[in-house]
């Protein structure tokens, strides 16, 4: 009976590790994907691909976090619209000076690439 139960909470606790790393992976897979298309419109070196991933995948967590207090019931749908476009805003001059680019050119690019990165 013991070695059932060992084995089962084994089991259990593999899928919840799989489970938590599975959406970190989603994440750095689009943040990856998001570089990969910075780099391709505006010929960035390796060095600024890397910095325009990390603050992707920094905005990417603190959008999740948000959309998870909306989610729970922390924040009514107006806080949240309104947070989130506060996040959105304080992201866009940093991705700018990552890309080397104006703010204009990088809200062009921002809305050229929506697409793109809503397919799986």
């Amino acid at each position: 009976m013991k070695k059932y139960l060992v084995v089962l909470f084994a089991v259990m606790f593999s899928l919840t590790a799989f489970a938590q790393e599975k959406k970190g992976g989603k994440q750095a897979a689009k943040a990856t994907k998001y570089a990969e298309l910075a780099q391709t419109e505006f010929n960035l070196n390796d060095e600024a691909k890397n910095k325009v991933f990390e603050l992707k995948l920094a905005h990417q967590k603190e959008a999740s976090k948000l959309a998870k207090q909306k989610k729970s019931g922390e924040l009514a749908v107006e806080d949240f619209k309104e947070k989130q476009k506060a996040l959105n805003k304080s992201y866009a001059p940093k991705f700018a000076e990552a890309m080397g680019v104006s703010k204009k050119e990088y809200a062009a690019f921002n809305k050229k690439v929506k697409e793109e990165m809503k397919k799986k």
